[in-house]
């Protein structure tokens, strides 16, 4: 039977495994010693893991010389990486290896072969099984860990309604974030949501009037999921449909969300602006929110945020790190005002449906002359596209107001409600809510805990108000 690899999911039909590899049966460990004159022997003072190296023999499988020379080019292409990947021989089934290439490959020919030793060093010396997961649904449950060497689980919970803290404990530690409230003290919503809607229908919208640097025309529809332009209308300059929609009460302090659709990947000459607008009870602007691609002959999508009208002050006007950073946008722009201080934050989500927060940028403000200080009543939102260019693919997908109500005396405020989604990762030490790094919640003596071997007890502060699973990868020396 003839084995191969694969690595970074990816495999080549042409690599063959030959036989002879050095691949250490555990991870290679190293003794401390600490010798004391005088004394026989010496103590046992620590052990180190060192990295784990396999030196595996191939043999590239080609028509003839000339064409090993291109399958060699193919395969520095796969196997030479910055980051470590997922490293899988057939003749292991069930186990990964986290590696990166060393050193140099010598190839060999022989006939229509070529043949040579491929050095992996994997900085994680584990290997690892496949990902489990269980569902904790009583009070005091348990997991059954196989591994040789304890790991480090992933704990999701949706809230089923609103709480002010999780706790999660084991023997190992325990893990907490938010804060419990005493019989003395209230619970309280600190973010009341004004304006939640999911861009499901334009009821309830009006048309706008103006826009700045264009004019407002054609038609905005919403498509069942998100708010399109049906049609741009017509125009030598900035031109697409607009609406808004007002509050059910003046906001002082705020936050507001704008999830949105930026995407100008196919075509660099595509140019396409997705703006919001804050306004007050006159029709003032309150502050100004887009994300645009306004380039000819190039792809980059960049985010401008301002408070007033023209003229006023610029926070961010970014195409973030690169001028790639923010291409095919599916995220988020978050704006918000409290007290005297503005802060925005801007970050991209993930697509597989755990809509992780990446690419993320922030910056704050603070109004000290009291310039921007109007409450704001309305939104207001404009597709458009630059005179006959091709306008980008964006849309808008969720937009959510609330109001910051200032903590009192003896309060305690919610960290979750019904339907969000907790995440706490104990292996890349991070907490997220809804896809946004929330670290800032952990309670200082909390620890991101392992599983050992054997049987785990886990204890939940109050499954009533959570739906809990966790998973987590066995590992092995």
């Amino acid at each position: 039977m003839l084995f191969s690899l694969s690595f970074n999911g990816i495999k080549k039909d042409y690599l063959i495994l030959e036989r002879g590899k050095r691949r250490s049966a555990f991870a290679p460990i190293k003794r401390n010693l600490l010798q004391i004159p005088g004394r026989p022997g010496a103590y046992l003072e620590s052990t180190d893991t060192e990295v784990r190296i396999i030196e595996q023999p191939i043999v590239i499988n080609g028509h003839d010389r000339l064409d090993v020379r291109k399958l060699e080019e193919d395969l520095s292409e796969w196997l030479i990486t910055e980051q470590a990947g997922a490293l899988i021989f057939d003749d292991e089934p069930g186990r990964t290896y986290y590696a990166v290439v060393d050193g140099s490959l010598d190839i060999e020919d022989i006939a229509r072969f070529g043949r040579g030793t491929i050095t992996f060093v994997c900085p994680d010396p584990y290997k690892y099984g496949v990902s489990k997961f269980a569902v904790l649904p009583a009070e005091a449950s348990s997991v059954v860990y196989d591994g040789s060497v304890e790991t480090y689980p992933i704990f999701r919970a949706t809230a089923k309604e609103s709480i002010t803290f999780l706790d999660i404990i084991t023997d190992q530690g325990y893990m907490r974030i938010g804060e419990p409230y005493q019989v003395k003290e209230t619970p309280f919503v600190r973010e009341q949501l004004i304006l939640n809607d999911d861009m499901k229908s334009t009821v309830g919208w009006v048309s706008a009037s103006y826009v700045e640097g264009g004019a407002v025309a054609g038609t905005m529809a919403s498509d069942g999921n998100d708010f399109i332009a049906s049609s741009y209308g017509t125009g030598s300059a900035w031109h697409g449909p607009a609406l808004k929609k007002s509050f059910s009460e003046a906001l002082q302090d705020f936050r507001a969300e704008f999830y949105f659709r930026q995407d100008n990947h196919a075509d660099p000459n595509m140019i396409g602006r997705a703006m919001i607008y804050l306004l007050d009870v006159n029709n003032n602007v309150v502050a100004m929110v887009q994300m645009a691609d306004p380039w000819r002959h190039t792809k980059s999508n960049r985010a401008e945020v301002r408070l007033g009208d023209v003229g006023g002050h610029t926070m961010v006007s970014t195409t973030g790190k690169t001028n790639i950073w923010w291409n095919n946008f599916q995220g988020i722009i978050r704006l918000e005002r409290i007290g005297k201080r503005w802060y925005v934050y801007i970050a991209n989500r993930t697509r597989d449906g755990k809509f992780k927060h990446y690419r993320t940028w922030g910056v704050g403000y603070d109004d000290l002359n009291n310039k921007y200080q109007a409450p704001i009543t309305q939104i207001q939102l404009h597709l458009g596209q630059y005179g006959t260019f091709t306008p980008t693919s964006q849309s808008f997908q969720l937009m959510r107001i609330y109001k910051i109500n200032q903590k009192q005396e003896n309060q305690i405020p919610y960290i979750a409600h019904a339907g969000d989604v907790i995440e706490i990762d104990h292996a890349a030490s991070s907490i997220r809510i809804n896809g946004e790094d929330r670290t800032d919640l952990k309670d200082f003596g909390a620890s991101y805990f392992p599983l050992v071997k054997g049987q785990n007890i886990i204890g939940v502060s109050d499954f009533n108000s959570v739906d809990i699973e966790v998973e987590w990868r066995e590992r092995f020396r």
